[in-house]
């Protein structure tokens, strides 16, 4: 085998199955970068695609990234989560492909699977966990339903009537989660989601992580803004009462989604497994992070409602990553 794999680096597109919006733009289609690694008769793949306004990552730091490595075989064949990572250190969406296409290539290189090379890199054992879908009306929720989904994401919209699907999915006793994106949710409203009985509200102020919630009637989530501080203010953050981290490998890194959802169960929160529709090749990687924590709670990727870690295969599409819903 030759001292270094093939690495190659390309710009994808990728038309989403129906609009969706998130705080700052609506989206029909996504952009990003596809890493290949091949040698020894193997192949991995792995996707690059961080958002603009989330977090300091960006596409064009990630290429600079991508393309500035060179990834040893040995690291390739036997490297330690960190010393994988460590050869994108400027980009947390550039570490999140290198990982998912070094283990891509373990798997097909073995006859293994990702979520096993996974379970076998950080030395847990993944199980089989539930999977959130996000709606946006009755139509759709009733669909992934009938899909087999039991927990659902709703978006919390000025312009939309949100509380009737809140309503209407707990009527059916399904679960359900709010996303405020960051907009500031009265207390009123905080007081009707806890009769509600959500699961949690996610990002209902801009301070999400400043503020005390140790009072207030429903759990709350923190998502977007971890990518844009330290550790040590997401566990401070923990102690003034936010009971649940929305980990999103592509923001974060995977071995920093392991660390904090370790920090966040010794202190009694929950964890759970968000992607930023990134595609199928990056989905099977928040899919291997999701069963390879576990938890109690749905893990918000959408795809199938249960997420069984021996059904966890490499896509083999190089150029059309798809869609994560």
């Amino acid at each position: 085998m030759p001292d270094a794999l093939e690495v190659r680096v390309e710009d994808v597109r990728w038309a989403l199955p129906v609009r969706r919006s998130n705080a700052h733009d609506t989206f029909t289609e996504r952009a990003g970068l596809l890493l290949t690694l091949r040698s020894a008769g193997a192949i991995g793949r792995g996707v690059a695609a961080p958002l603009v306004g989330y977090g300091r990552d960006s596409l064009e730091a990630a290429r600079g990234a991508l393309h500035a490595m060179a990834v040893p075989s040995e690291v390739a064949e036997h490297g330690d989560l960190t010393t994988i990572e460590a050869l994108a250190p400027s980009s947390p969406s550039a570490q999140f492909a290198l990982l998912g296409a070094a283990l891509a290539w373990r798997a097909d290189r073995r006859g293994t699977s990702l979520v096993g090379e996974l379970g076998a890199l950080v030395e847990r054992e993944p199980t089989s966990v539930s999977s959130a879908a996000w709606v946006e009306d009755r139509a759709e929720l009733d669909r992934e339903h009938a899909r087999g989904f039991r927990t659902f994401k709703i978006k919390r919209r000025p312009s939309a009537d949100w509380r009737t699907l809140v309503e209407h999915a707990r009527g059916r006793g399904l679960g359900v989660r709010v996303d405020a994106n960051g907009a500031p949710v009265p207390d009123e409203e905080l007081a009707w989601l806890a009769d509600q009985r959500v699961e949690f509200v996610e990002d209902p102020a801009p301070d999400v992580l400043e503020r005390a919630w140790h009072d207030t009637p429903v759990p709350i989530a923190a998502d977007l803004p971890l990518a844009n501080v330290r550790d040590r203010q997401v566990l401070a953050a923990l102690g003034r009462g936010v009971g649940v981290l929305v980990l999103k490998p592509t923001l974060l890194g995977v071995g920093r989604c392991l660390a904090l959802a370790d920090e966040a169960r010794r202190r009694g929160a929950h964890c759970v497994v968000s992607h930023l529709l990134d595609g199928p090749i990056a989905w099977r990687l928040h899919a291997a992070l999701a069963c390879t924590l576990g938890g109690e709670l749905a893990h918000g990727l959408g795809g199938q409602p249960i997420l069984d870690p021996v059904d966890s295969g490499d896509p083999v599409d190089p150029v059309d990553p798809g869609s994560t819903e």
